[in-house]
């Protein structure tokens, strides 16, 4: 029995004594090279060049690897989640130049005359100008009863406008420059300032959207709070929720990105 004990704690040594390069079992491959994949495929590995999260980082190769359904989703970066990244990573990249690219003239058709064939050329070899983003409707007051957003960690990302991940909750009472929520839901958004349109059932959202939010277990990254709970947020990081939820979470992702 002593011996069990032994080795249990000596595996729990081990695990707390990780270091990113120890979740990457592909001979010459770089912990960065796959943080920066698992960035652009959608998943939040904690930063990738300055001092890396190696349980975030672990989170997200287990989180891509249950997507792929890829086992076993432990979170250990093998040849095949490797391959399979890549792969994820290529159809995202090509898809992006695709929509970037400007649509080709049809070569076979005929124009009745040369004033309307120069009009549509022009107009073919001109790209499509993708819609600016607009600025959210100002946020609605907060009260008690409220529903809300509160804020637990917001990240501003370098392929991506934000990355949010709030509590839903409605607010009991204001004290000071605190609101209090009880918590009922959590949700992670993902704010991709280049794209277009909304999926409001994946968070990562594969092709990207412009907004891409949805629910997530609470105890996901970390998470400190469970549902049911009551906590005090500050004001900064509340906002109502309208009939839209995108507005509220879109006016959290500039307040913290601006």
């Amino acid at each position: 029995m002593a011996r069990c004990y032994f080795s249990v704690l000596l595996l729990l040594l081990c695990v707390a004594c990780a270091t990113p390069q120890d979740l990457v079992k592909v001979p010459g491959l770089e912990p960065e090279q796959a943080c920066t994949l698992l960035e652009e495929a959608g998943y939040d590995p904690g930063g990738c060049w300055s001092i890396m999260d190696t349980d975030q980082m672990r989170r997200a190769v287990a989180l891509f690897q249950e997507h792929q359904r890829l086992k076993p989703a432990d979170g250990s970066l093998n040849r095949e989640t490797w391959a399979r990244l890549n792969t994820v990573v290529r159809a995202m990249r090509k898809l992006k130049a695709a929509r970037a690219a400007p649509p080709k003239a049809d070569a076979a058709a005929k124009p009745a005359s040369a004033a309307p064939a120069k009009a549509q050329t022009a107009k073919a070899k001109a790209p499509a100008a993708k819609p600016a983003a607009m600025p959210p409707p100002p946020p609605l007051p907060i009260e008690a009863g409220a529903k809300v957003f509160a804020v637990e960690r917001a990240k501003c990302l370098p392929r991506s406008g934000a990355w949010v991940l709030a509590y839903v909750g409605v607010v009991q009472s204001l004290e000071g420059n605190k609101a209090v929520v009880t918590l009922q839901d959590r949700i992670s958004y993902r704010f991709n300032p280049g794209e277009e349109g909304v999926d409001d059932k994946d968070w990562f959202c594969v092709p990207r959207r412009r907004h891409c939010y949805s629910s997530v277990p609470f105890g996901d990254w970390g998470g400190v709070h469970r549902s049911g709970e009551t906590a005090a947020f500050d004001k900064t990081k509340v906002r109502r929720i309208g009939a839209d939820p995108k507005d509220a979470l879109y006016g959290l992702a500039l307040q913290v990105c601006r």
